[in-house]
């Protein structure tokens, strides 16, 4: 016995429900530097790595200017810091491990902006999110990547009355 499959002429073939759901967004690079701003844009990579069971990772990236404020308190202190900066992204990444969430992190040193232009022509993320006040403060420049030296899509997150961005809400 034979099973044939008829559909009307003028209904659509099902869609698998994998196709129903885009296949970019599969990389989040967020910058981290444990600053408000960043832990905004972090929430926002969430909630994104949720719907599209993205990957997300965290480039915590500090400065000369950083590592020499640092020094001048003492090089046991600047090393227990920076540890400390080690561990607290260590717990981050497991606790987001622990909710199904597909994350690794890497620290850097160096400029900012050359290092994030860097990263994203090396990782290829899909969206490079980025917490608008901790970036301008860490390098002094406001314009810090162009879309032409970046990934396709991008996005900055502030609030131009200086307020915080709302914090999204995940619906459990």
């Amino acid at each position: 016995m034979q099973t044939v499959s008829v559909h009307k002429q003028n209904s659509p073939a099902p869609i698998p429900q994998e196709a129903t759901k885009p296949a970019a967004l599969q990389k989040l690079l967020v910058a981290y530097d444990f600053s408000s701003a960043s832990e905004t844009a972090l929430r926002y990579a969430i909630e994104i790595a949720r719907t599209f069971h993205s990957e997300i990772v965290l480039a915590h990236i500090e400065t000369p200017e950083t590592l020499r404020d640092r020094m001048d308190d003492g090089v046991v202190k600047a090393k227990l810091e920076l540890l400390g900066e080690r561990y607290d992204l260590n717990l981050l990444a497991d606790r987001l491990k622990s909710e199904g969430i597909k994350v690794s992190y890497l620290i850097e040193s160096g400029s900012v902006t050359d290092l994030l232009v860097q990263l994203v022509a090396e990782l290829k993320p899909d969206l490079l999110l980025i917490g608008r006040t901790a970036i301008m403060r860490r390098t002094g420049s406001r314009s810090v990547l162009r879309p032409s030296t970046c990934c396709d899509l991008w996005a900055v997150l502030y609030s131009p009355w200086g307020h915080p961005l709302p914090t999204p809400q995940h619906a459990e």
